[in-house]
């Protein structure tokens, strides 16, 4: 069953290199240097699609060519110390992840993704950057998903020109709205042509009449962190918009942990449950759940620790 999920994030000037990198698992290099991706593997398909009036220098220059001239347009220009200097919290594009339909070919959901570029980059006359991704060889087969990344401003001869008022004005909520049912509309018609009889929606499901609950997106962090420990309820805890559930579950298990180490008969009971504790403190802060409670833990427990040792350290003789 085709599925719709297109999320969209503001790209800054300052992570432009590794997050370009990484979703087209290609190294990129940008003003003398290069960014490898953090991950290897799973790339499908990937490409660049230009507006029309391009210069055929910054197409033959290729991916590099245009995020360095993206970086060139968010310098400093204004007279000063920093002139010169690429303005880093600058939005310099989105990026997006949309989820492919498995119903289709391999060449069905390229063209679907071009066709959807070309949307964009006719539309708004920006450059559409993208990588289809394949699922994990230990994940769900049916997760094929594509990275676009589209640029903040207008791409026109060999460089960029003013920013594009649609992605950063005041109706820019109604503008990603368009956006999304664009990608709406391609993939249906993709659907509709490989004679598939699903659909996809953009709309909510309270829009659409449907009374089941939103389902959250699990992201690569929690998947690796349940694939890692699937016993730990709160790590694979899914429950739909339940956060507060899961936000006592994580709480109770760094608590339970933190009680291990403070009531550890020996050394080795203790520095295996201060082992544990720091680790689950860490799957809790990646979860992005109880992350005050899981970092005050690992202090105490940390100073608890050296409150230990300075009572088992032996006292000083005292001066004569």
């Amino acid at each position: 069953m085709a599925i719709y999920s297109f999320s969209v994030k503001p790209l800054a000037a300052g992570k432009v290199g590794p997050a370009v990198a990484y979703q087209t698992r290609r190294p990129l290099r940008l003003n003398g240097e290069t960014f490898r991706p953090s991950k290897t593997g799973g790339l499908a398909a990937e490409g660049v699609v230009w507006p029309p009036g391009v210069s055929g220098d910054l197409i033959m220059g290729g991916r590099d060519a245009l995020w360095a001239a993206v970086l060139d347009g968010e310098r400093v220009r204004k007279r000063g110390p920093r002139q010169g200097d690429i303005r880093r919290r600058a939005v310099a594009g989105r990026t997006a992840i949309a989820a492919l339909p498995h119903e289709l070919s391999a060449a069905q959901r390229h063209s679907l993704v071009e066709d959807f570029g070309r949307a964009m980059a006719d539309r708004y006359s920006c450059a559409v950057d993208y990588a289809i991704h394949a699922p994990d060889s230990a994940g769900d087969q049916r997760n094929y998903h594509v990275h676009l990344a589209w640029t903040e401003r207008v791409i026109l001869g060999d460089g960029t020109g003013s920013k594009i008022r649609a992605f950063g004005g005041r109706d820019r909520a109604e503008e990603l709205r368009r956006i999304r049912e664009m990608w709406e509309d391609c993939c249906n018609r993709h659907l509709a042509r490989a004679g598939v009889v699903d659909r996809i929606d953009a709309r909510s499901l309270a829009a659409q009449g449907i009374a089941r609950r939103p389902t959250r997106h699990r992201g690569p962090g929690q998947t690796a962190i349940a694939r890692k420990r699937p016993a730990i309820s709160w790590a694979v805890a899914m429950v739909p918009h339940d956060r507060r559930a899961m936000r006592q579950d994580a709480r109770a298990a760094v608590l339970a942990l933190a009680r291990a180490v403070r009531l550890a008969n020996d050394e080795a009971s203790r520095l295996a449950a201060w082992k544990a504790l720091l680790a689950n403190s860490r799957d809790a802060i990646k979860l992005g759940l109880a992350q005050g409670d899981a970092l005050d833990l690992a202090k105490w427990a940390q100073r608890a620790e050296a409150a230990a040792a300075c009572t088992k350290a032996p006292a000083r003789p005292s001066g004569t």
